[in-house]
């Protein structure tokens, strides 16, 4: 039998600067990090965490390139993350910008530039770090996080509701060594990091930060000394309870509150120690040791319609027309009934409900915004009453549902 191998790395995303300002960001106020998780056994496979808000595919490929290249194995066996903090800068060259001029290949190069040298020395410390290994897994609860979507007299919108559909179930993965010496913790759990948000934007006041999740996974490294991933699971609908930037609707109109960065960062620390907390609470139980004969990678999919983003507003219903098709790819790895679940777009806690409760005697850990990105799969009840991420998103109805289906597929197959 082969043994079961990993190892860990965390590499510091340091953004020069010169970048500054930039995308209504002065500065920095945490540096965000890139985590690798490397496993092996028969295949080598690696989930790599990536606190920041989203990355355009050609860089994506070239992170993966890099990480593959360290650490002896194919491409497509690396499972790019993004966390999706909102506190943080998207790549140079998006809509509205204009990538020809001198400003943006400067802004690119120095983005490209702190990413690439994050990734390697993260995939360089997993290398030197892989040992012999074993896991376990826990699981528990964390109120920390919240449903988003509100019912308002001219429709649903987003906003704070701790009322709203949220399961609050925290799925925690444990690496350790023979002698049970932690290596890393990966933490899966329904939070957007946006505690911060685009707060202060227009003042140009913003300062980078990995927000709830990034500041939990560092009070965590702190007391174990190993690396921990974040992966935003089913968060389309979930945010932190708290939040520096919200809506509320006044006499029929959207408002909007702006609490400020400082605000911000207080909401932060406040809830990023307690979902540190009850992560280490759930870390510390783990005992028992997941059995498996190999880790087991699959890639699948299905065809669904697109449909044009509509003008965001409270709405109460609303009629969705298709424009097109596309093929969306779900991916799994399997470690004994360890399960994860991959897809490109955020899901709502109802669908990773619906998920689980089709495969209840594995540990579903969902990995969303992997490899890339493309906005909301919302499931059906969110079409009905049309919330914004039905609104946001470029798919028509049943996407989550079928994507549901093609997961159930793949890992009863």
């Amino acid at each position: 039998m082969v043994n079961f191998k990993a190892g860990a790395g965390t590499g510091i995303i340091r953004f020069s600067e010169e970048l500054f300002p930039f995308q209504g960001f002065k500065g920095v106020h945490d540096d965000p990090h890139v985590r690798i998780l490397y496993m092996e056994k028969k295949e080598k496979w690696v989930i790599a965490s990536y606190e920041i808000v989203m990355l355009p595919d050609s860089l994506i490929l070239k992170c993966r390139e890099l990480i593959a290249e360290t650490l002896h194995m194919k491409v497509e066996n690396v499972w790019l993350h993004m966390t999706h903090a909102i506190t943080t800068p998207h790549a140079p060259g998006g809509p509205g910008m204009n990538p020809d001029t001198e400003k943006a290949r400067k802004e690119t190069e120095l983005f490209d530039l702190a990413l690439l040298r994050a990734t390697e020395e993260a995939a360089m410390q997993a290398a030197d770090s892989i040992k012999e290994a074993r896991i376990g897994i826990g699981c528990g609860k964390s109120y920390t996080n919240c449903c988003r979507d509100v019912q308002s007299d001219i429709g649903w919108w987003i906003g704070i509701n701790p009322e709203g559909f949220s399961t609050r179930d925290m799925t925690v993965l444990k690496v350790m060594d023979m002698q049970k010496k932690p290596i890393a913790f990966l933490i899966s759990y329904d939070i957007k990091p946006c505690a911060v948000d685009n707060s202060q934007m227009q003042e140009n006041e913003r300062l980078i930060s990995s927000d709830v999740p990034g500041r939990a996974c560092t009070l965590m490294e702190e007391k174990y000394g190993a690396a921990v991933l974040f992966c935003m699971a089913a968060s389309g609908d979930q945010i932190p309870r708290k939040t520096a930037m919200y809506d509320e609707i006044v006499d029929g109109q959207v408002r909007t509150v702006d609490l400020g960065v400082e605000a911000g960062f207080a909401i932060v620390e406040e809830i990023g120690r307690e979902m540190a907390e009850d992560a280490m609470a759930i870390a510390d139980k783990i005992e028992d040791i997941i059995e498996a004969e190999e880790i087991r990678l699959q890639t699948g999919g299905f065809h669904h319609g697109t449909k044009p983003r509509m003008e965001l507003k409270p709405r109460k219903k609303a009629v969705f027309e298709a424009d097109g098709a596309t093929e969306l790819a779900v991916s799994t790895a399997e470690i004994g009934d360890i399960a994860f679940v991959g897809c490109k777009p955020e899901i709502n806690c109802i669908t990773e409900k619906q998920l689980r409760d089709k495969l209840p005697k594995k540990h579903i850990m969902i990995v969303s915004l992997l490899n890339g990105g493309m906005k909301y799969m919302p499931d059906q009840a969110s079409y009905d009453y049309a919330s914004n991420e039905a609104q946001s998103s470029m798919l028509m109805p049943g996407a989550a549902e079928k994507f549901v289906d093609a997961a159930v597929s793949l890992l009863e197959g």
